[in-house]
């Protein structure tokens, strides 16, 4: 039997606000969510929130290869002078 070779890259990322701090850790993340998304290579960006644990925001990315989510942890390019 041949297997079928995978290059996903999963990624697991938990935040924690600090206390009062939990809505603008959310919107922060939220913002960022949208860009991420339209990076090329991104498969899947989700947001969860940890059950009973308001100040915790679980980040879930799935990339379609190392290469990509490396270009991504590089943070955007500029292309002007």
């Amino acid at each position: 039997m041949i297997k079928a070779q995978r290059t996903d890259v999963i990624v697991l990322a938990a935040a924690r606000a600090k206390p009062g701090k939990e809505g603008e850790l959310e919107a922060a993340l939220r913002e960022a969510a949208g860009p991420t998304r339209e990076q090329p290579g991104c498969v899947q960006f989700l947001l969860l929130r940890v059950a009973g644990d308001r100040s915790t925001i679980v980040g879930y990315e799935r990339w379609a290869s190392e290469a990509d989510h490396q270009k991504h942890l590089q943070g955007p390019t500029s292309t002007g002078s």
